[in-house]
């Protein structure tokens, strides 16, 4: 294991260590306010290839919480931690997951990992359609930003809508037919016209 592994091995381990104490402390809450503290994004089932990832990825709804539990205090601090891009995440997913309730509509969201490493971070289904959705923290791509949305679509063939990435810059435009978004417009990515 490469020392940045290691690294974020042992932070996620700090995480969940707080995590606990913190749930210990709160024994009295019921369950159903436990469990509005985080939310399982399930593997996309359709069998596009044989080597799927099939564990689920453990998201927050509150990216506050993930930060206060990994020691995270400052703005400053958040800018060079390693785990900047899954907290991102975290809060780019749980916001489009309370979107979608507040407008009284259940998430069918999911994600895509293949046994290479290839991956989309979320895949929402909408209908008949499957549309892709990469998020990357940089507030600057690469062409490298898009391999998993690329690699996806082809293999999803008609199922695949209009792909989308949303990172952490503020420009909205367009890239090879797919959609980047900033991510103060990501919230405008699944609302019905």
């Amino acid at each position: 294991m490469d020392c940045s592994r290691s690294n974020n091995f042992m932070l996620f381990v700090k995480l969940f260590d707080n995590l606990h104490k913190f749930l210990w402390c709160h024994v009295m809450v019921d369950r159903a306010a436990e469990l509005t503290i985080r939310n399982l994004l399930r593997p996309h089932h359709a069998n596009f290839n044989k080597r799927l990832v099939k564990m689920p990825k453990l998201y927050f709804y509150d990216a506050g919480l993930v930060s206060w539990l990994l020691g995270i205090r400052t703005p400053e601090q958040i800018e060079t931690h390693p785990l900047r891009g899954n907290i991102f995440e975290t809060f780019i997913i749980s916001e489009l997951i309370k979107s979608q309730f507040n407008r009284g509509e259940r998430p069918a969201f999911f994600f895509w990992r293949d046994s290479n490493g290839n991956e989309v971070d979320l895949i929402v289904e909408q209908g008949a359609g499957l549309m892709p959705i990469e998020i990357k923290s940089g507030k600057t791509l690469t062409r490298d930003s898009f391999v998993g949305l690329e690699k996806w679509c082809a293999l999803a063939g008609d199922k695949a809508m209009k792909p989308s990435l949303i990172y952490g810059g503020s420009l909205a435009y367009e890239h090879k037919g797919m959609k980047v978004l900033g991510w103060q417009q990501s919230g405008e990515l699944l609302n019905k016209t």
